[in-house]
């Protein structure tokens, strides 16, 4: 457990599965992630800057190649400068030289070519040659449909 409000690990417990929390404030909001407790994981601490909502794992199986899982909530009042706080992040691990696997919701619509936050993060991940896998809309209203939650990855081709 990273940090805990109001609400139990207790309450959202899962049965076999670790809780790493990061939550936000009294108010609600953060970020959580479920491991099935029989993966060996460690905790990257050195990958989560305080000023982004974020959590980040290295997966260590035994005779594999460890990778990295992070996940991360961009508020949708964040200015587009949270991606220079994103790239950093995926700069550290590129350095690694370590599979990525980035899950999360960054409340920019990625089906919207004219939306600069979009842009910015189709540059970063062009420069880290990452891949969306999610390629239809994720919210779906009356009046509109947009792609605001990503799976993006150095590995596609492991994907199912």
């Amino acid at each position: 457990m990273i940090s805990t409000t109001m609400i139990s690990d207790g309450q959202v417990h899962i049965r076999g599965y670790d809780i790493l929390r990061l939550d936000r404030d009294r108010n609600g909001g953060g970020v959580c992630m479920y491991i099935r407790n029989s993966l060996p994981y460690h905790y990257r601490s050195d990958l989560v800057r305080e000023d982004l909502e974020s959590i980040s794992v290295e997966i260590r199986k035994p005779n594999s190649c460890s990778f990295i899982i992070s996940t991360i909530y961009r508020l949708p009042s964040a200015t587009v400068d949270i991606f220079t706080k994103i790239e950093s992040l995926l700069s550290n691990v590129d350095n690694e030289d370590k599979e990525l696997y980035l899950l999360g919701d960054l409340n920019c619509n990625l089906l919207d070519t004219t939306n600069f936050a979009a842009k910015k993060l189709a540059s970063i991940m062009e420069i880290y040659q990452l891949i969306q896998v999610i390629d239809k809309p994720t919210r779906i209203t009356e009046s509109s449909a947009s792609l605001l939650d990503v799976c993006i990855t150095s590995a596609p081709d492991k994907i199912v």
